[in-house]
């Protein structure tokens, strides 16, 4: 399902794979993407915390960090990817363009990464969607009248809603596909509202065995996303970002 708005509401996309078994070591990893230094010129440490406890006549905490991995930025800020002995991931921050050029250069950058990576065996892919949508507003927000998909306060509540969180799963049989969405209020300027929806598709069994079945996979995600998406607002909030 192709869907395009105006003013989309996206404010970061992310294509997520993860492995089955991770590499043996990072040594291939610091220099495997050298020639992407001029686009990506900003490379970081990507680092894992592990916290262990110690019992005893006193109880002692220790904190280790464990490098994993490296960051790589673009020059303007708005696409960054990670090398990870688990996986590769693809970030794309607003102006988000479309779906072809998200996914184009995650294609693209996978298959650099790909070289080192002895045997394919996916353990989780994961496309993830936050959108922000900013609401005119010169008084309290009603939600209803923008999405369909809220929490939602007793009758018996007279109070307006200062503040909110609230996330929920599902499955997608079809696709064994689980949904992650989050919707909370963002901080906002005094003439908007700011809410975020969030949306997180997983999958961790039943996964392609070629990586052609996952980008086709990847597709199907990216259709389920829109569904949802357009299930969750009203016609007030397409309006909006038209």
């Amino acid at each position: 399902m192709a869907l395009h708005f105006e003013h989309a509401p996206i404010v970061e996309a992310v294509l997520d794979i993860r492995l089955r078994s991770a590499l043996a070591s990072l040594e291939p990893l610091p220099h495997l993407f050298d020639s992407e230094l001029i686009a990506y010129p900003t490379k970081r440490n990507l680092l894992v915390a592990t916290a262990a406890l110690a019992f005893g006549d006193q109880i002692s905490s220790a904190t280790t960090q464990t490098l994993s991995g490296w960051t790589f930025e673009s020059t303007d800020k708005t696409r960054t990817f990670q090398a990870r002995l688990d996986g590769f991931s693809f970030h794309m921050l607003r102006p988000y363009t479309n779906w072809c050029d998200f996914s184009g250069e995650a294609k693209r950058l996978w298959s650099t990464y790909r070289t080192v990576v002895s045997m394919f065996d996916l353990g989780r892919v994961n496309l993830r969607y936050v959108n922000k949508i900013d609401i005119p507003t010169d008084g309290p927000l009603e939600l209803k009248d923008y999405f369909r998909t809220m929490p939602e306060l007793s009758p018996d509540i007279t109070n307006p809603m200062a503040n909110f969180f609230m996330r929920v799963q599902t499955v997608h049989d079809e696709l064994q596909t689980t949904l992650t969405l989050t919707e909370l209020l963002s901080p906002s300027t005094g003439s908007e509202v700011s809410v975020i929806l969030d949306i997180d598709l997983a999958r961790t069994e039943a996964l392609p065995d070629s990586e052609e079945g996952m980008w086709a996979l990847f597709d199907a995600l990216r259709n389920l996303k829109n569904e949802i998406f357009l299930a969750s607002i009203t016609t007030r909030t397409k309006e909006l970002i038209s």
